[in-house]
C-alpha cells in the first residue's frame, strides 16, 4: 500500500538560496541541495514515530 505524506521542511540553511534562486544552478550546487534536502527528509521519516517535534512537521494524506 503507498503511502502519501505532506512535509514542512523546518531549515533556516540559507547557504543555497542562490540554487533556488538560479535559472540555471551550478549542477555541483544542486546535486549538494538534493543530498542535504533528501537527508532531512529521511531523518524526519526515521524519527517522526517517538519525537514528537518530528510528528508535528508531516502529516499523512486520504
Amino acid at each position: 500500500m503507498d503511502e502519501r505524506w505532506e512535509f514542512t521542511l523546518l531549515w533556516d540553511d540559507k547557504s543555497c538560496v542562490d540554487v533556488l534562486a538560479s535559472a540555471a544552478p551550478d549542477p555541483e550546487r544542486l546535486k549538494l541541495l538534493v543530498h542535504m534536502v533528501r537527508a532531512h527528509i529521511e531523518e524526519w521519516w526515521d524519527t517522526k514515530g517517538y519525537n514528537r517535534q518530528s510528528a508535528k512537521m508531516g502529516r499523512r494524506l486520504p
